[in-house]
């Protein structure tokens, strides 16, 4: 998978209500994308570089099938530095 960057980024924080834990969306890219309150989108962890990103389709599809499945990494996304 081909990443290219388009220049918007933001910084979010992790947000808690009982048991779902969120992160905001900048509301440039929810107007760009012409997103609504109540859209899907879908969300994959990845390993770029060896570091944990978070992957977001916005156009409201899962990822193609054709895409590669993961590879081993030496590292776990879901272990943080001091599990290791």
């Amino acid at each position: 998978m081909l990443i290219i960057f388009k220049g918007i980024g933001w910084k979010g924080k992790i947000q808690k209500k009982k048991h779902t834990s969120f992160i905001s969306v900048s509301k440039l890219v929810v107007i760009g994308n012409v997103l609504e309150n109540k859209d899907e989108v879908y969300s994959y962890l990845a390993d770029y570089n060896g570091r944990c990103v978070m992957i977001t389709f916005l156009d409201g599809k899962p990822k193609n099938k054709e895409d590669p499945e993961p590879k081993p990494v030496e590292h776990n996304c879901f272990l943080d530095e001091k599990e290791k």
